[in-house]
């Protein structure tokens, strides 16, 4: 004899998942980072910035501020063996980068954290392609 099912057990009285806003972002570190917002701006370098401080940040240095320290100033040095792995660390760094800061400022807080690392080459490489502004 079958047995009927009652409401509480129908499948469609489970809880559903929620579903991601529009403003979720995944990058190819797999991090899902929601904006805060609906109407902010996703923080994205172009990609010949982007193409010109990994070119700078890539290559290891004696003086140390390298891809390594991008990272350990970003709070990402957690995932340093990954960004290793990479074929350019310092690109999966800033696609975490701009997953994680959906906002106006990240791209004046990421010079300040070049300029902290003393890569004022890579700071004037992107302010005369983005603007002195920053």
């Amino acid at each position: 004899m079958k047995r009927r099912q009652s409401v509480s057990e129908s499948p469609s009285a489970t809880p559903k998942k929620p579903r991601l806003g529009s403003t979720a972002v995944v990058t190819s570190l797999g991090v899902n980072a929601p904006c805060q917002e609906a109407t902010t701006q996703l923080f994205r370098l172009p990609l010949g910035t982007r193409t010109k401080i990994c070119a700078a940040l890539d290559p290891p240095n004696s003086r140390g501020n390298d891809w390594r320290l991008l990272a350990s100033r970003m709070n990402v040095d957690r995932y340093i063996n990954y960004f290793a792995t990479k074929l350019s660390p310092t690109d999966t760094i800033l696609d975490l980068w701009e997953a994680l800061h959906c906002d106006s400022g990240a791209l004046t807080e990421l010079v300040a954290i070049l300029h902290s690392m003393s890569r004022d080459d890579v700071c004037r490489s992107v302010e005369s392609d983005l603007g002195s502004w920053l």
